[in-house]
């Protein structure tokens, strides 16, 4: 079962890729990328996708 997808809905930065999907939490390599304020908001998890791309 997949848990935990999240989508980054945001511009190529290291190594992001725009609309790129994790599954079952966020790598290891990029989650001091998640403690930085800007990217934190645009990894989104999947069930709030649809509200977090109507507020961009």
């Amino acid at each position: 079962m997949i848990r935990n997808q999240t989508k980054y809905i945001g511009p190529p930065y290291k190594g992001l890729a725009p609309n790129q999907v994790f599954s079952n939490g966020i790598p290891e390599h990029f989650k001091a990328l998640q403690l930085s304020g800007p990217v934190q908001r645009l990894l989104v998890p999947v069930h709030l996708l649809t509200e977090a791309k109507r507020k961009v």
